[in-house]
């Protein structure tokens, strides 16, 4: 970083047509390396997120991911092939003009990776609470259908026990996803 800016401002051997041309390169490339030293550091949060991730969505069934993963896949290979088309506009005559567009180049591919994978776990997070929603929505088609027994008196005054473990273990399920947004946002 040190040896760009320096080629930047003291040496002039880059130089930009306008300030304003200036002042993003050198944004740029402080974004850059803050994001290497961000993401280096941040690694073991990421990882303990997608171990989470690992836990909760293991137990859907691949009829939740189908439509959706294609739908993920076709966004991240496009973006990620616009990105590839622009590695021609890399190449340059001077290697620090060279240098210099390969780590804007690293930069926007670092934060086009970490953008997708950001909206990617959005879209499961949505996937998992749209589950959570058909088991509610199957839970109450349940407590709509069931009868009273005549039976006995005490019925009437309980719930269901079989339904109120059912609410219990959604409940516990919907704190675990909420559990994972908040680690999302924090990550």
């Amino acid at each position: 970083m040190c040896f760009i800016l320096y080629h930047m401002d003291i040496s002039n051997e880059l130089e930009y047509d306008s300030v304003p041309g200036t002042l993003q390169s050198h944004c740029y490339i402080i974004l850059g390396w803050l994001l290497v030293i961000v993401n280096y550091l941040r690694t073991n949060t990421r990882m303990n997120l997608l171990d989470n991730f690992a836990k909760r969505t293991s137990k859907l069934s691949s009829v939740f991911y189908s439509p959706l993963s294609k739908i993920i896949h076709a966004k991240d290979l496009l973006g990620f092939f616009f990105l590839l088309g622009q590695f021609p506009n890399i190449f340059s005559s001077n290697v620090l003009v060279f240098v210099g567009k390969s780590l804007d180049m690293y930069t926007t591919i670092i934060v086009y990776l970490m953008d997708t994978l950001y909206v990617d776990c959005v879209f499961v997070i949505g996937i998992l609470f749209a589950n959570i929603n058909d088991k509610l929505m199957k839970l109450k088609r349940n407590i709509d259908r069931d009868e009273p027994h005549m039976l006995r008196r005490i019925y009437h005054v309980k719930c269901n026990p079989m339904i109120l473990t059912d609410l219990q273990l959604i409940m516990k399920e919907h704190n675990d996803i909420s559990e994972l947004v908040n680690q999302l946002n924090e990550t």
